[in-house]
């Protein structure tokens, strides 16, 4: 996935971060042990000599000492150890220490590509571990999704009775929910490869947010950046922006860029907001530059496809028909059982 600025430079400056720690506390080591034992002092500068003079030496033409220069360096090094040793400091007490051995903070390993011999970068476990973390709060979903995932999710609470059977899915609550699960879970595996949009709609209380934060949970574990908004709280986003730019960017919601770049953008509740023309304006931007640049979007409803088309109109609601899967939950309000 490509990071926006904001995250790039979060990521940044935490690994400058680290690196600039582990030099601070070896230059408060190396002062300390300097204090303690003055001969490892005289060790440290006798190594750079030792390459200086190895280094003049060639230019004249002797090699020798550049031969041995490994060899030479070696033994200070084992002498300043053998001086820790004894005066009670651990032996590596003057190493270099790193938060992540593999890629000395640097957040990158480099690799032997097999295919043409030549050295490529790749990202450390260790970037990936911070970038998932960054990735899960900066979703505004980084709590409720460890309540509501696909492993959370209760079947049991959608009747399996006949006679609630839907007339026009010839499915019971239960029967559509296990394909709608199926369905949702098939965008998530296949996700890197598939472009799809998902609009989930149905009456109050069928769990379209519950779905919508698994789904979030799920692609965030693969790596790649969610973005959550209820309705309401896009469309005050957008208001900041457009008209109050200074109240926008103290906001903590202020990822206006993020809307378009975003590997996926959840959009819940829609049909809440007060719907006018800039409303029906930004959405229709959203919607359709996602769309243009193959950027999935989830959205839900509680409105019924006839309604979406009378509110959003056919500008916007063409969109949907064309480039999204619809996905129609069905039963009675959860909330009235739980």
């Amino acid at each position: 996935m490509a990071l926006d600025k904001r995250q790039f430079d979060m990521m940044r400056d935490m690994y400058d971060d680290r690196r600039y720690q582990s030099q601070r506390e070896l230059d408060r080591k190396t002062e300390e042990i300097y204090a303690a034992i003055p001969a490892i002092r005289e060790l440290d500068l006798r190594i750079p000599d030792e390459a200086t003079k190895a280094g003049l030496a060639a230019i004249r033409g002797d090699n020798s000492l550049l031969e041995t220069l490994d060899a030479r360096i070696a033994k200070l090094s084992e002498e300043k150890r053998t001086l820790l040793r004894v005066s009670g400091y651990p032996e590596d007490y003057l190493d270099l220490k790193y938060v992540c051995d593999k890629c000395r903070d640097t957040g990158f390993i480099e690799k032997t590509d097999p295919a043409t011999g030549s050295l490529v970068k790749e990202r450390c476990s260790c970037y990936n571990e911070a970038l998932t973390k960054l990735l899960f709060k900066d979703s505004n979903l980084n709590s409720i999704i460890e309540q509501e995932n696909f492993d959370t999710l209760r079947l049991d609470l959608y009747s399996n009775n006949p006679e609630d059977t839907d007339k026009g899915l010839q499915l019971t609550p239960y029967e559509n929910m296990l394909q709608v699960v199926q369905k949702l879970k098939e965008f998530t595996a296949n996700f890197d490869n598939e472009f799809n949009n998902i609009l989930i709609y149905g009456g109050t209380g069928l769990g379209k947010t519950f779905l919508s934060n698994a789904l979030a949970k799920a692609i965030l574990e693969s790596g790649h950046y969610v973005l959550y908004f209820t309705t309401c709280s896009l469309i005050d986003m957008l208001a900041k922006y457009n008209f109050n730019y200074d109240e926008y960017e103290k906001s903590e919601d202020c990822r206006h860029d993020s809307l378009y770049t975003c590997d996926l953008l959840i959009i819940d509740d829609l049909g809440t907001e007060m719907t006018n023309s800039f409303v029906l304006s930004e959405l229709y931007n959203i919607i359709n530059e996602r769309i243009l640049h193959k950027r999935s979007t989830v959205i839900s409803t509680n409105l019924t496809i006839g309604q979406l088309s009378d509110r959003y109109g056919e500008r916007v609601f063409s969109r949907f028909r064309k480039d999204y899967t619809f996905v129609k939950l069905i039963g009675r309000d959860l909330r009235a059982i739980l």
